[in-house]
């Protein structure tokens, strides 16, 4: 299942990654890299890379792999995990 750029949006982020992990083995999933407060006003969530961790593990998810995306002249970075 690929989920990018859509937990920190939703009401229930934890909710879902249960649900998806009922019908899928693998997840690639993707949000903004919280180091400090996030500005968006759309982002109802945010999560430091311990807390988002233990989101995925709370799910049911085991984290394989984890990147750091920094977009080049941009603020933007993004988390990726890999999880089965």
């Amino acid at each position: 299942f690929i989920c990018p750029e859509t937990l920190e949006h939703i009401d229930d982020p934890a909710g879902v990654l249960v649900a998806v992990r009922a019908k899928a083995r693998r997840l690639l999933v993707s949000f903004p890299h919280c180091d400090e407060p996030d500005a968006n006003g759309e982002h109802l969530w945010q999560w430091t890379m311990d807390e988002a961790r233990a989101l995925l593990d709370a799910a049911g998810w085991r984290p394989l792999t984890w990147s750091l995306l920094e977009v080049p002249d941009g603020p933007d970075r993004y988390s990726i995990w890999g999880c089965s």
